[in-house]
């Protein structure tokens, strides 16, 4: 799921924060049983240290844990640009994405009009033809 979120409140282990969902960028392409859902959203943003007043730009994922942050990059409703934070893919790679045989950077910032060219209608994530980049079909 790719979502647009305002953090209202984040909770505690005992209480479920609140967050207010914008917009939802992408859903459930490729029919996951159980995919990370909008009400999953406060906890998997307190586990990435999001702050309640601000708005996020939030790529979550699912494993067998359950749903998870991957991407999160702070959003500014305004100018409608996004600047990234942090990527829960792997630890150790900072910025990159870890695709077979190589990696892909994530841009430190992308209009919300870039992102939506760069969101397949089905297939997750695909990246603009001739940068080096390619599709990255999952959620």
């Amino acid at each position: 799921m790719v979502a647009i979120v305002t953090i209202d409140s984040l909770g505690n282990g005992d209480a479920a924060g609140n967050v207010t969902v914008d917009s939802v960028l992408q859903g459930n392409p490729n029919g996951n049983v159980y995919p990370p859902t909008p009400q999953e959203l406060p906890h998997i943003l307190a586990v990435a240290h999001a702050s309640v007043g601000e708005s996020y730009l939030v790529f979550t994922s699912f494993n067998r844990g359950g749903p998870c942050p991957s991407v999160l990059f702070g959003y500014n409703p305004s100018t409608q640009i996004a600047t990234f934070i942090s990527q829960w893919i792997t630890l150790d790679a900072g910025d990159q994405i870890p695709l077979p045989g190589r990696a892909t950077t994530i841009p430190a910032t992308i209009s919300l009009a870039t992102l939506r060219t760069r969101l397949y209608p089905t297939g997750g994530v695909t990246y603009p033809v001739g940068t080096g980049e390619s599709s990255c079909p999952g959620p």
